[in-house]
């Protein structure tokens, strides 16, 4: 892209070459495209070109800023003696730093020692419930791209994303499927740097869970489509690590929906206290009339509550269920069948 612009020219005919992902003879944002439908997964070879391409290595160019055409074939006919002087370049379409010719020689590749560091809350979520998860940034500074692997659960349902301090479109992510696993690619590139404040929401992942989770069940980060890192104006590519963090004011006024519901024998509740507090459960029927009450003291943290037949005895149906904590008062509905 920094060739098209203008900002800094491909030094040598080989890395033209690489750049012209579409086989066109000329560089343009369409070789950005169709290459970023790679990187993203969405195609998993080019449309109009092959891997690699291979030039005479004793070939000389014509025009060091225009190689095309070029020889990549040698003919021998007659054949009297040995021709090992033969030889190739090999160019990996695409690749215009030489990274893959490093990686192939077990070369170390420079990295930058700076870490991408992005973050998500890390909440209880309700199955079936339509939710935002805001994906943010610590330290996103004079960066010119980043690329990444989210892995979803397949207890995770993707609906789509809304775009929040990152310019996002729709080419720039992409669900994959792969071998019954679910990925959500990224790929974004701008020339001019990236630079937002710390705590910046690049995008918002709106999603349905299938069941009563915590996000950081349902989605990871990985290499398994797109290697996840980020590139600076030197170059130099960066880790990103992904982290999870627990809000303390969501947790302390946070419980699930019950799970399994409607249920028979057995149902719980998971929730989290900010302190050390008093719970206090009422269970009511249909009718207002109390079933069951407990009031215990619960540490600061994650719990799970169980309710079982040793609280609604013989009962069926609809019951109200209210949990009252320090930081927490909730009703919520269960349903027991026979």
């Amino acid at each position: 892209q920094r060739h098209i612009l203008g900002i800094k020219q491909l030094d040598s005919p080989y890395k033209m070459i690489a750049a012209d992902v579409n086989n066109s003879k000329n560089i343009t944002a369409a070789d950005l495209v169709e290459l970023r439908k790679l990187i993203l997964g969405v195609q998993s070879k080019f449309s109009k070109n092959t891997s690699w391409r291979f030039v005479d290595a004793a070939y000389t160019f014509n025009d060091n800023n225009d190689p095309w055409p070029f020889v990549e074939r040698l003919n021998y006919e007659e054949l009297s003696t040995s021709m090992d002087h033969s030889d190739f370049i090999a160019i990996k379409i695409g690749d215009v730093n030489g990274t893959v010719s490093q990686n192939l020689q077990s070369q170390i590749v420079s990295r930058s020692s700076n870490k991408l560091n992005l973050y998500l809350g890390d909440s209880y979520v309700t199955a079936n419930e339509l939710i935002t998860i805001p994906l943010i940034a610590e330290n996103l500074n004079n960066y010119i791209g980043m690329q990444w692997t989210l892995e979803l659960s397949t207890e995770l349902e993707y609906m789509g994303f809304e775009s929040v301090d990152l310019p996002l479109r729709d080419d720039h992510l992409a669900l994959i499927e792969k071998n019954g696993r679910k990925y959500l690619t990224l790929s974004y590139d701008d020339q001019n740097g990236i630079t937002l404040p710390e705590g910046s929401v690049l995008f918002n992942m709106v999603c349905r869970p299938t069941k009563n989770s915590k996000i950081s069940n349902l989605i990871s980060m990985n290499d398994a489509v797109t290697k996840s890192e980020a590139y600076n104006v030197e170059d130099l590519p960066s880790d990103i690590e992904l982290v999870y963090r627990s809000a303390k004011s969501e947790i302390a006024s946070f419980i699930t929906q019950n799970h399994p519901n409607p249920f028979k024998d057995e149902t719980i509740f998971e929730f989290s206290l900010k302190e050390r507090s008093p719970v206090i459960l009422s269970i009511y029927d249909t009718n207002g009339s109390m079933v069951f009450k407990s009031n215990d003291i619960y540490n600061a943290g994650n719990h799970t509550m169980r309710i079982t037949e040793k609280q609604l005895g013989s009962k069926y149906g609809v019951f109200i269920c209210k949990i009252k904590t320090k930081n927490l008062d909730e009703v919520i509905k269960i349903l027991r069948i026979e």
